[in-house]
């Protein structure tokens, strides 16, 4: 992930952060749209784990199940007061956060999950939450 995010700056987008525990979280400033922001991901997304998060276009199959224990489990995290918890979703729009600032895009067993700049994935709400509600925090 550090290689990605290294990648990243010298591919056109200086500002780049490295990785945190959930991921990659964009500073204001740089747009998620960007034609330099998706070049980069094309050319530094092969330094991901897997080849990295799906993109817009993308699609998932994940079994009806596992969708629906997804849906169990963003509907258990938004109970438990993490409000912007996403709904799982099976393909990626072409615009995933619309006008903010960016976010993560995670595919968990194939279920995707667009999660927004402003949620805080390490705060001491998330992680009870995650808990209770058997979300996988290893893998995302």
């Amino acid at each position: 992930m550090i290689a990605f995010a290294k990648c990243m700056r010298v591919s056109g987008v200086p500002d780049f952060p490295d990785p945190t525990a959930g991921g990659f979280r964009l500073p204001a400033g740089v747009n998620p749209s960007s034609p330099e922001l998706k070049a980069a991901q094309t050319k530094c997304s092969k330094l991901l784990p897997g080849g990295g998060p799906p993109g817009p276009g993308s699609t998932t199959n994940p079994s009806p199940q596992t969708l629906a224990r997804f849906l169990r489990i963003a509907r258990c995290m938004r109970r438990r007061g993490v409000d912007d918890f996403p709904d799982p979703r099976t393909s990626v729009p072409s615009n995933p956060f619309g006008s903010s600032r960016g976010g993560v895009i995670s595919d968990i067993e194939g279920v995707i999950l667009i999660f927004p700049s402003s949620l805080e994935q390490q705060s001491p709400v998330f992680t009870r939450a995650a808990a209770a509600c058997a979300f996988p925090l290893h893998n995302h």
